[in-house]
């Protein structure tokens, strides 16, 4: 094990080794239940995640993530330009400190009482009301009208699919630069990990300008336990953006769809305004996962049956 991926592991909490149970609990099969005909199916040799002994050894995800003290270049995992990063989310936070004093400035004009013509105050704060809500919803149309300009002539994806560690590099080094690639490293037998799964497959259809990626973690390490899962990390530009360890702290031990959308959007991952509609129902499918989670998984294999015989 390479001391960059002891780096890593240590970023993204591997001193949790420690749990008795995690062994057990430990996968390596896929989370073979994505409905879409693109992502990686099969078994043996084809399956996701696997790795050919004489390959094991060849290369790693981490293979080129550069010590704090290099310079950055690919993808970089959590250790690389960090600091760049944070420096670009100042700026940013300074451009939405301005916008948002413009929008402060436009409603401060309704603390006036009385005008010149002798409205009185309820009257004129509504039509400063009225005015405000217009000046606000331009403001959000215009934002929108920008955001998809700029994603003119970038690739479109509209799946989540599954990648193994001799694909990971390039599913990010070769991406379009100002493409969002989010990647979910996941324990194929912990229900969390697959419920998030299904949610980020359904999110993947509504942003179809996303990248959604998911792999097996203990594919890319065998140090990662399922502790330290869900995990999220965000690539843009071949550089690491985000690094979310263990979901449930941030979205709770049982989480709806909402609550990942929510959390993308904060995250400026994704931009709600620009989704694709999805029928509702397919929403409260996925949302209703810890519930029904381990009946679901278990007849999975069932049910292909039943439909591989129809096929006959």
């Amino acid at each position: 094990m390479s001391a960059l991926e002891d780096a890593l592991l240590d970023q993204i909490d591997g001193a949790m080794d420690g749990d008795p149970d995690a062994e057990s609990r430990r996968g390596g099969l896929p989370d073979d239940e994505c409905d879409d005909d693109r992502c990686c199916k099969g078994n043996g040799d084809d399956a996701p995640g696997f790795i050919p002994a004489s390959q094991a050894h060849e290369r790693t995800p981490f293979e080129r993530m550069p010590t704090p003290f290099q310079k950055a270049t690919g993808p970089k995992g959590v250790l690389a330009d960090y600091g760049k990063y944070k420096e670009y989310l100042k700026e940013e936070a300074m451009i939405e400190a301005a916008k948002r004093k413009e929008l402060m400035s436009r409603l401060a004009m309704t603390g006036r009482t009385l005008d010149s013509s002798g409205h009185n105050e309820e009257e004129l704060d509504e039509d400063d009301l009225l005015a405000d809500d217009e000046f606000m919803k331009s403001y959000a149309e215009k934002r929108v009208l920008e955001l998809k300009q700029q994603q003119l002539g970038r690739p479109k994806f509209g799946f989540i699919r599954e990648v193994n560690a001799a694909q990971y590099v390039d599913a990010i080094d070769k991406e379009d630069k100002g493409v969002n690639v989010v990647i979910h490293l996941y324990d194929a037998y912990s229900t969390p990990c697959h419920v998030l799964n299904q949610i980020l497959g359904l999110l993947a259809k509504q942003h179809p300008y996303v990248k959604f990626l998911k792999a097996v973690a203990r594919s890319l390490s065998d140090k990662f336990t399922i502790d330290t899962l869900p995990t999220i990390l965000v690539y843009k530009g071949g550089e690491l953006v985000g690094n979310f360890v263990r979901l449930t702290d941030r979205l709770g031990d049982e989480f709806v769809f909402a609550d990942v959308e929510e959390f993308l959007s904060v995250e400026r991952i994704i931009v709600r305004e620009l989704a694709v509609p999805v029928d509702e129902s397919s929403k409260r499918s996925v949302s209703t996962g810890f519930s029904t989670s381990r009946l679901q998984r278990g007849t999975v294999g069932r049910a292909n049956d039943d439909d591989d015989d129809d096929d006959e």
